[in-house]
């Protein structure tokens, strides 16, 4: 992923002044910053959920701003806030997100967020810890090649955070995805 001179401006006011950055297959990028510096913006523009003003973006190859439906196929993105559909089981969430019939993706993805035994629960019925791997575990069902994650791990326990935290890079390395966290 490079991105180059990215500006997005809301009104008069620019939230991101020529950011540039490059992020290669199977390497991590922690953005940080104080609330309101543009983080939450990047990662939209990143995951071409927002367009910028100026700049260019390059993933896996394919101009995201001339032809997004290519580059995010290729996305995983992990929102700040909850982004499920809350009248929907475990099960059906993510199988709304996953390519049709892919089993394996289904159980692993299942197995890295530990909710193979509430696969059965609605959503609105699940804690806010679980409803965040859920979050996590719908970006990662597609099977990435690029992960933008806006801070995931916010509202799970010290456990559950290690251990995600340690198979996303174990991800990383071995299946060569590009992270991208705030």
């Amino acid at each position: 992923m490079r991105a180059t001179g990215l500006c997005r401006d809301f009104g008069k006011s620019r939230f991101l002044d020529s950011v540039s950055l490059q992020v290669r297959a199977g390497r991590a990028l922690a953005v940080v910053g104080e609330n309101g510096a543009g983080k939450t913006t990047l990662l939209k523009v990143l995951a071409t959920a927002s367009r910028p003003d100026a700049g260019e973006l390059i993933i896996g190859g394919v101009d995201a701003l001339k032809n997004p439906a290519a580059a995010r196929a290729m996305i995983g993105y992990v929102p700040q806030g909850i982004a499920l559909m809350q009248e929907l089981t475990v099960r059906d969430n993510l199988r709304y997100w996953m390519k049709p019939g892919d089993e394996a993706a289904y159980r692993w993805t299942l197995e890295i967020t530990a909710l193979a035994d509430v696969e059965k629960k609605k959503v609105s019925k699940l804690s806010g810890g679980m409803q965040r791997r859920l979050n996590i575990g719908a970006s990662l069902v597609t099977r990435p090649r690029v992960l933008l994650m806006d801070e995931p791990f916010a509202a799970l326990d010290e456990i559950t955070r290690f251990k995600l935290n340690d198979d996303l890079l174990r991800l990383k390395q071995e299946q060569g995805w590009t992270v991208v966290f705030v």
